[in-house]
């Protein structure tokens, strides 16, 4: 996890980047105002060329009117009486008036011109000294916002590892635990086990000792069985032969009724008919009296069913 002093830092670094930001901000506005300002001058600039021009060409005009007049005056004398002596000595006067005038005029729209020029100029050098300047807080805040990217890549870097530390050290302490709960897990099952062992161990001593004397009963009960067995023998071959014959009339049926009959369903009705009888003959000669006698193997095959009818 990242601690406390290392979110201040970020956040001042922050704070740093909104105030060069800022900063960047107004340098633009201040450009933009200064540009708007030389668009002004220049538009100024234009129209008093133009107001010169146009005041120019009016001397120009009264000069060569004014020379016209001279020299009609000085080629024509004879043609020229009093009256328009006058007259053209008046518009002389209104000429070279207007034409004081006009040079006045001129004067000022020059002097007003070159003053434009050096406000112009001034602006310009003003504009390009901001340029600058803003282009080197530009290039300030390009290198301390690949600074502060830089660091904030560092930082994530650094907290990535912390966090898997913190992981790898979380799965480490499980694991650490998991292993001590099994240990007193399995010390807990190995004292079980040795009380249990000491407690079977007396448990089979006495269970061998039984068995002992049981195999010592039975190998003398081998002994007695034997002989009845061997009597038993004789007598179950009776039985052994009996049956085989019985099987043998089964089978014969058996065979004579699929002999009997092609059809599959009436071979299995025969077949049911032929078992029910064979049923019906073992409970009447065999079944019903062992129940007289109270003669069964219920208990020795465990046969639940061999009282139900």
């Amino acid at each position: 996890m990242i601690d406390s002093n290392s979110l201040i830092i970020i956040d001042y670094k922050d704070k740093s980047q909104i105030q060069n930001k800022q900063i960047y901000d107004n340098f633009i506005k201040f450009s933009i105002q200064k540009e708007s300002q030389i668009k002004q001058l220049q538009s100024l600039l234009d129209k008093t060329k133009n107001n010169y021009q146009l005041l120019f060409e009016q001397f120009l005009n009264y000069k060569k009117t004014i020379e016209n007049l001279l020299q009609s005056c000085l080629t024509n004398p004879q043609e020229i009486n009093n009256h328009e002596l006058n007259q053209k000595k008046n518009e002389l006067f209104k000429f070279e008036k207007e034409n004081l005038f006009l040079q006045e005029q001129l004067n000022n729209l020059k002097k007003q011109l070159n003053i434009t020029n050096l406000e112009l100029k001034n602006e310009k050098e003003q504009s390009n000294a901001t340029k600058e300047q803003l282009n080197d807080v530009i290039k300030k805040l390009n290198f301390a916002t690949e600074q502060l990217k830089y660091e904030k890549e560092q930082s994530n870097a650094t907290k990535e590892q912390l966090i898997n530390s913190e992981l790898q050290i979380n799965k480490l302490f499980l694991e650490l635990k998991t292993n001590q709960d099994n240990q007193i897990k399995t010390e807990k099952i190995i004292e079980q086990i040795k009380s249990e062992n000491q407690n079977n161990e007396q448990v089979w001593k006495s269970k061998i000792l039984s068995l002992q004397q049981k195999l010592e009963f039975m190998q003398k009960q081998q002994k007695s069985d034997s002989f009845s067995y061997r009597i038993k023998e004789d007598k179950n071959n009776g039985v052994i032969e009996h049956l085989q014959n019985i099987a043998k009339i089964i089978i014969e049926k058996l065979n004579y009724i699929n002999n009997q009959y092609q059809a599959e369903i009436q071979q299995l009705e025969f077949r049911k008919k032929y078992a029910q009888d064979l049923l019906n003959l073992f409970h009447q000669y065999l079944r019903t009296p062992l129940l007289q006698n109270e003669f069964t193997f219920r208990h020795d095959f465990k046969d639940n069913r061999i009282r139900s009818d």
